[in-house]
């Protein structure tokens, strides 16, 4: 382009953000800023930082921090900038950072503090994560699908499974209902525990229909624990839904391998039967 303007620079920027090519988004963003010809505005700082987030790159991210201090221009995106900044110390794991800038908010809505939940659960600080869900509700901010779910993969990875189960009916309470990304983690969370039984009731009680994730989901879980009875079933299941998915193969092959289920042909005809 001869002529390129604000708005074209912007378009670059983010496009290579969005779709991960976080080193082309930033060379662009120096690129910009070294032509000297246009001031980056909110949708130029938050796409720079997003591309900081996906690369760890903390000092670059810190520098654009400290440009939007100074940007009184900026007051259009002031909340959008501040859950970016955010979710960008979150990525980095400098929560101190992320929670000074989550303080310094005026006003937090439901993306803040999402975010700020989210960045403390990716450093599996689940205590930290409910006393903020517990500090969102006391301020009258009305948790979404999106607060739970986190708050669910949080709990999957700690291994808290009556608390999940705690939270999973709490939702209802809050006029949610639970979708197919709530009932996966919930699906894998049983599956961490070896309570495969429960994971194979969520499915196929849930109002939603199961997809091929989920599925897999209960089939990896199974060949951890060496589950070939419900192995069977989740691996039938993902055949139904598409008959060529490998990892289906994969899962259910080391699931008789590792366990001592007796080998009376039925893995090889389940296999079999499948592929042809």
């Amino acid at each position: 382009m001869e002529n390129r303007d604000l708005v074209s620079w912007n378009a670059m920027i983010s496009g290579y953000a969005q779709a991960g090519e976080a080193e082309l988004a930033l060379e662009l963003f120096r690129r910009m800023l070294e032509n000297g010809s246009f001031v980056p505005d909110g949708v130029t700082f938050m796409a720079a930082l997003k591309a900081c987030g996906i690369l760890g790159a903390l000092k670059t991210g810190k520098e654009i921090h400290a440009e939007i201090r100074g940007g009184d221009h900026l007051e259009e995106h002031k909340q959008q900038l501040a859950s970016c900044l955010i979710d960008f110390y979150g990525k980095c794991g400098s929560m101190v950072d992320a929670m000074e800038v989550f303080q310094a908010m005026e006003t937090r809505n439901s993306v803040a503090w999402n975010t700020v939940m989210a960045g403390f659960a990716k450093q599996g600080n689940t205590a930290r994560v409910l006393e903020l869900f517990e500090k969102m509700v006391e301020e009258r901010i009305r948790p979404s699908g999106v607060t739970f779910l986190l708050i669910l993969t949080a709990f999957s990875h700690a291994g808290l499974v009556d608390k999940a189960r705690e939270f999973f009916e709490l939702m209802k309470k809050f006029g949610i209902s639970p979708g197919l990304d709530h009932y996966t983690c919930m699906v894998d969370l049983l599956g961490r525990a070896n309570r495969l039984d429960d994971a194979l009731e969520t499915i196929e009680s849930m109002p939603v229909e199961a997809d091929k994730t989920i599925w897999l989901a209960l089939l990896a879980a199974c060949q951890k624990w060496r589950n070939v009875r419900i192995g069977r079933v989740a691996f039938e299941a993902v055949m139904r839904l598409d008959g060529r998915e490998g990892a289906a193969y994969v899962f259910l092959a080391n699931t008789y391998a590792a366990s001592s289920f007796p080998d009376d042909g039925r893995r090889k005809n389940t296999l079999l039967e499948n592929r042809s």
